[in-house]
């Protein structure tokens, strides 16, 4: 199980994203599943917005590394599960879409991608994940005005498979377990390919977006 918790509101800054990556890449090939956890009542707020305010070297460092994250969530040969243990804004609701399976905490909290409402576009690989992931009823609304969801409303989304009143984590590590027991683990890996060959596109737009600010703030230095 791979837990995030910094004792406050889990914003995920350039240590936290490294340290992601390496717990991803260190379970992916012995582990049977994987259940990605937030702290009680907080899955995650998203970027560390101090960091992408301050902009320069640090903001472009942590885009690129959260877009690396998100594609290797994305990609996992591994069944992933989640357990949305309270609010998930941002990249948090993105990467709630990189999972398999998603099992969130009953509870009065909000999820969604606040992107727009925060004076950030939409990023290409966060769209995409949507286009294909979430309700098409609901796409617009979820990226264009940031509408934000309960639990309940947002298994109807798309964020979300089902509620628990029961402990989140607990019933994400019985669903991992039940994957585990019933998945060829080949046949997996195989259909994660296919089911990801659409990304491939927003990536590669992704990636050349990040390299141009890069780019920009390189130049802006000199």
């Amino acid at each position: 199980m791979v837990t995030v918790d910094d004792g406050h509101h889990n914003a995920i800054g350039l240590e936290a994203v490294q340290a992601l990556l390496s717990a991803f890449r260190t379970v992916k090939n012995h582990a049977g599943a994987v259940v990605l956890a937030g702290r009680p009542g907080c899955y995650s707020v998203g970027l560390d917005m101090e960091t992408l305010r301050t902009g320069g070297e640090a903001a472009s460092a942590l885009l690129h590394s959260s877009t690396e994250l998100i594609l290797h969530m994305a990609e996992f040969p591994r069944p992933l599960v989640t357990a949305c243990t309270g609010r998930a804004l941002g990249a948090a609701a993105v990467a709630l879409l990189c999972c398999d399976v998603r099992v969130g905490a009953a509870g009065d909290y909000e999820i969604g991608m606040d992107y727009v409402a925060t004076g950030v576009p939409v990023p290409d690989l966060a769209l995409e994940l949507a286009r294909s992931r979430l309700s098409s009823r609901h796409v617009t609304m979820a990226c264009n005005t940031a509408h934000l969801y309960s639990p309940e409303e947002a298994v109807d989304v798309g964020y979300l498979d089902f509620v628990t009143t029961r402990d989140p984590v607990e019933q994400a590590c019985n669903v991992a377990d039940d994957l585990v027991q019933r998945l060829d683990p080949g046949a997996f890996k195989a259909t994660r390919v296919s089911t990801c060959r659409g990304l491939t596109e927003a990536i590669m737009r992704a990636a050349g977006d990040l390299w141009r600010m890069g780019r920009s703030g390189a130049d802006a230095d000199d």
